[in-house]
């Protein structure tokens, strides 16, 4: 009986590669031996399209951008490759912590008060139960944290 053809997606092209390579190198080097382990690194859509009618499963060890934001997943989906992490919409939401915590207010889960930092605007955002309004509109990285520091004090946690 042939071995499970198993990816392991690596690497990736976010700011989050380095920790992505570490996973990946995990996974292959603790997969039971049941698995015939293959080593992807992500480098291009290429690594990705090249695998189509290769392998039975893919383990998505990517990190960031391209990894846990839906990409990959939608990728491998139109590939027809079953794959280890969330789907598409749960990664695509989950990966936006500003829509994620809009979808859990609406579900009435309750969260941390927060506060949203939009770098593109300079504009600070603070949520209410279902939305967020603009408390400042900040020009200066110091104008943010005292912001923060007006509002929450510190230490605070930050999620980029």
């Amino acid at each position: 009986m042939s071995k499970l053809k198993v990816a392991v997606i690596r690497g990736g092209l976010s700011e989050e590669r380095e920790v992505s390579l570490k996973s990946g190198q995990y996974v292959l080097d603790n997969l039971p031996h049941k698995y015939e382990a293959i080593d992807v690194v992500f480098n291009s859509l290429q690594d990705i399209l090249s695998l189509k009618g290769k392998v039975d499963f893919a383990f998505v060890a990517l990190h960031g951008k391209y990894g846990e934001d839906g990409y990959i997943q939608a990728l491998l989906e139109m590939l027809k490759i079953p794959y280890s992490s969330a789907g598409v919409r749960a990664s695509l939401i989950g990966m936006d912590k500003f829509l994620f915590k809009q979808v859990l207010k609406t579900e009435g889960i309750l969260t941390i008060p927060d506060i949203v930092i939009d770098y593109t605007s300079k504009r600070v955002l603070q949520g209410s139960k279902f939305k967020y309004v603009e408390i400042s509109s900040a020009p200066a990285m110091s104008a943010i944290v005292k912001k923060i520091q007006e509002i929450f004090g510190f230490p605070v946690f930050v999620k980029p």
